[in-house]
């Protein structure tokens, strides 16, 4: 993949889709984002998918969604973000004729080429730049990362059998301070280790997690948490060597 990249954004992102599919037949769908979309097609307003997304997972969600006008994607030709879907857009419809709905910062070229500007807010500094630029902007949904979330994705439950680190300690009749401290910190330590492992495991069994009954309800495959914040996780549980 590093090798992918040194030749560009668009050769990894083609690399990438040339040998492998995000799970777009069962990534989970923002309902307000659907009902936003039902509710234009309700009008006979034509809806299109832009996305810096290869071109080619673009076009399968665009066939999961339904109705869908048109795509935009990336080619082999441009990485479609940015400044360069701002460009894409505009020559399509010209500059304020159509209505973008957007969710980063590198959706700003975009918005201030577009007649409406909506927006699904993943944190607080996006919105209060938004607003701050873009006063009459329509927040479509604002997404609660919730503590409980987290916390089941680390699986705190499985840390019970961790207390077996204890057991030297108690067989041995140690019970002064170094040695609670030390077992303490060894708790913790396989507490994190184990909780690193299983995010691991979610990260890597996402698309098979997405089609299980039971799994697909994980913070990681029913969207309830961004896969960003798994990858940070991941690196800040993992025990150092």
């Amino acid at each position: 993949m590093l090798l992918w990249l040194t030749q560009g954004k668009v050769a990894l992102k083609t690399a990438l889709a040339d040998r492998s599919d995000p799970g777009t037949a069962t990534l989970p769908l923002r309902e307000e984002v659907i009902a936003a979309i039902r509710a234009a097609q309700r009008t006979s307003r034509p809806v299109y998918l832009a996305s810096a997304s290869d071109r080619r997972y673009v076009e399968r969600l665009a066939v999961r969604v339904g109705g869908i006008e048109g795509v935009f994607g990336t080619d082999a030709s441009v990485n479609l973000k940015g400044r360069a879907k701002a460009q894409r857009l505009v020559a399509e419809f010209g500059a304020g004729r159509f209505d973008y709905m957007g969710d980063a910062s590198a959706d700003f070229p975009v918005w201030q080429e577009a007649r409406k500007v909506l927006a699904l807010i993943q944190n607080r500094g996006l919105e209060k730049r938004l607003l701050k630029t873009f006063p009459s902007a329509e927040i479509v949904a604002r997404q609660n990362w919730r503590t409980s979330d987290y916390l089941r994705m680390l699986r705190p439950h499985q840390w019970v059998k961790n207390i077996l680190v204890f057991l030297p300690m108690i067989a041995g009749h140690q019970f002064n301070a170094p040695t609670i401290f030390a077992s303490l910190i060894a708790f913790i330590c396989f507490c994190m280790a184990s909780s690193s492992a299983y995010l691991i495991n979610d990260l890597l069994d996402l698309p098979g997690d997405r089609d299980h009954p039971r799994k697909r309800l994980r913070p990681f495959a029913a969207g309830d948490i961004p896969l960003r914040h798994g990858l940070q996780g991941r690196c800040s549980l993992a025990p150092s060597h």
